[in-house]
């Protein structure tokens, strides 16, 4: 979310009959945000509900360890527009690894969805880059402002629930930096001129919320 829509908060396809995105406590079409997290893995099922509503669909997903409960379908990282990551990809310890972190997956969401952003992409800049480490940041503190609350409570935001482990060493969060009039891409990739939707589809324990802030 930091990538495209830094202080927006986080859309959730729940996983239950009828699969309703959720934002902000509400159910809401697509287009309300343009990254939807998701625990939901059959990615053609929602390639196909959705592909219609937009020029084209993306699906970053991340798998842990060996566990198949844990990973996606291998051959699902075949096709053009699914970008799979491993846990390991998503981990940061203080602020020079989270820097390293989001410009390394930045790099290689530009390079393997080149084809619809094209090379040079301005939404995919130094300055989209810095939003997705700051909205990272602040997420880090949400965290540790939630470590002794239930799971039960969850921050609309950043999508993180009580009980999750702080990362002590990111907890200074600088404001945001400013963007010229605060521009609303409206799901349109300007440089291409052509709008677009982003699935985090991910298996539960898998850095999935480092995921859904950093491209957000």
């Amino acid at each position: 979310m930091g990538l495209f829509e830094p202080d927006q908060h986080y859309s959730f396809m729940v996983n239950q009959k009828g699969r309703p995105i959720r934002h902000r406590g509400e159910e809401v079409p697509a287009d309300t945000t343009i990254v939807t997290q998701t625990h939901y893995l059959d990615l053609m099922k929602i390639y196909k509900r959705f592909h219609n509503d937009f020029d084209e669909v993306f699906f970053v997903v991340s798998s842990r360890g060996d566990s198949e409960e844990l990973r996606i379908n291998p051959k699902l990282c075949e096709y053009n527009n699914v970008l799979c990551l491993e846990y390991e990809d998503l981990i940061y310890a203080n602020r020079s690894q989270l820097e390293t972190m989001v410009q390394k997956l930045t790099a290689i969401f530009q390079d393997r969805f080149g084809y619809f952003f094209g090379e040079n992409s301005s939404l995919l800049g130094s300055e989209s880059q810095m939003n997705a480490i700051q909205r990272l940041e602040e997420m880090d503190k949400a965290v540790a402002s939630l470590s002794s609350q239930p799971a039960s409570v969850i921050d609309k935001k950043f999508g993180v629930h009580g009980g999750h482990r702080s990362n002590s060493n990111l907890l200074e969060v600088k404001p945001l930096a400013a963007n010229e009039g605060d521009p609303d891409f409206k799901h349109m990739a300007e440089d291409v001129k052509k709008s677009f939707h982003v699935f985090a589809a991910t298996p539960p324990h898998t850095a999935s919320t480092v995921l859904t802030n950093w491209i957000m």
